[in-house]
């Protein structure tokens, strides 16, 4: 196991399965780039001279490691082993579908998060009949207010209203009250790809198509920029799940989130 630190090298390995490792993709963009430690095993032999990675990324409250791969994968396994003695006291994890049985154990409690699918945009979106506005930095008061009310457990980092790549749907022109939005967790227009997130519509008006319109928009602006277009859904969200694939999304695998904490010694 080493510390990786060239991004080139980072992203030779994760194109070999681009849409699993979208937000890694993401992640090497210089907006997020500071926030980021990344970690592998070498094989000569394999695309990118990597046998697997793992990231850890400090950008939020908690630190997350993203650690994911097709079901049955030892190495991986393996470098989630070795990195234990270096990994935060308590984070929360992206783990590939049966990876957390290696913090079962004595050393560490897990508290289990859901299972989500990752979902990829397979076709050119049009730009839906309901008007959207663009939303920027000077948004972010009126945003994270829109988050807190409506969509609470959201994870929203304003810095990404740098990117340009947030929409909203105001209830009317006087008012300017947002009951609908969707934005981006990460963009590299550099590595072609972005992940949708924060999509939230206000309880009071949902059942009128707005999750979709809005969705679509963020995708219309987004599809001028980037290749790929992706997000995750919790499993259980029937209802986003089904607007996505109307969309054009098709569900390309799974992955399980986890809070995974030390024990005290």
């Amino acid at each position: 196991m080493r510390c990786l630190h060239d991004r080139d090298e980072i992203a030779a390995f994760l194109v070999t399965d681009r849409w699993l490792h979208l937000y890694e993709l993401g992640d090497l963009d210089p907006l997020l780039w500071g926030h980021t430690t990344w970690y592998g095993l070498d094989d000569p032999d394999a695309p990118g001279g990597l046998e697997t990675l793992a990231l850890v990324y400090s950008g939020g409250e908690l630190p997350t490691l993203l650690a994911l791969s097709r079901p049955g994968h030892a190495q991986t396994r393996r470098l989630l082993s070795d990195l234990q003695p270096v990994l935060p006291h308590c984070l929360y994890a992206h783990l590939g579908p049966g990876l957390s049985d290696v913090f079962d154990g004595p050393d560490w409690t897990l508290e289990a998060r859901g299972t989500h699918r990752k979902m990829a945009l397979q076709s050119q979106i049009s730009a839906p009949a309901r008007s959207s506005v663009r939303l920027g930095p000077a948004d972010a008061a009126r945003l994270s207010a829109f988050y807190e009310r409506v969509y609470p457990e959201n994870f929203f980092d304003p810095r990404m209203l740098q990117t340009g790549s947030y929409v909203g749907i105001e209830q009317s022109t006087l008012s300017r009250q947002l009951i609908a939005a969707a934005g981006v967790h990460v963009l590299s227009e550099q590595q072609g790809v972005a992940a949708l997130g924060n999509i939230a519509v206000d309880p009071a008006h949902r059942g009128r198509g707005l999750g979709r319109a809005v969705t679509a928009a963020a995708c219309v602006h987004l599809q001028s920029r980037v290749r790929w277009i992706g997000l995750n859904v919790e499993a259980t969200n029937q209802a986003a799940i089904r607007c996505y694939t109307r969309l054009g999304f098709t569900h390309i695998g799974d992955y399980e989130e986890w809070v995974i904490q030390r024990r005290a010694q």
